[in-house]
């Protein structure tokens, strides 16, 4: 897969349960909560600093992708001041997309400035390219 992405070819997958080996060579995460809402969106290296800026802590010796699947569907619960974990409410998951919704919110502010760890080179191929690969594909297929 890391050949075909360096040859240019979009790779998008699922993997549930990854080995953090696995998890660190992707280039990009995107994490969803329940009913598809994005809890996070970016390098792997800035998922474990990001939810413990929220108050959320990895624990020692816990596969770090384990831990953020168990933060988006709101198994981990967030420490509190005294040191203990929250009870997840309804709120607290909603605290995790607006949170998100803050963070993307001001990259697409900085977009351009070479802030917020967004990619500002967006390539799109012009209506006929995009016409004459779908021709292209649906004869040789």
């Amino acid at each position: 897969l890391k050949k075909l992405a360096k040859r240019g070819t979009t790779v998008v997958t699922v993997i549930h349960q990854p080995r953090y080996q696995i998890f660190q060579m992707f280039d990009a995460v995107t994490l969803l909560a329940m009913g598809g809402k994005m809890v996070f969106q970016g390098a792997p290296t800035e998922v474990v600093p990001h939810f413990t800026k929220l108050g959320y802590k990895l624990p020692y010796g816990e596969n770090p992708a384990d831990w953020m699947l168990d933060i988006s569907s709101g198994t981990a619960k967030p420490e509190t001041e005294e040191g203990g974990q929250q009870v997840l409410s309804g709120s607290d998951m909603d605290r995790l997309i607006s949170e998100w919704k803050k963070v993307s919110d001001m990259g697409e502010k900085n977009k351009g400035t070479g802030e917020g760890g967004f990619n500002d080179k967006v390539v799109r191929p012009s209506f006929l390219a995009q016409y004459y690969l779908y021709f292209w594909r649906l004869f040789t297929q």
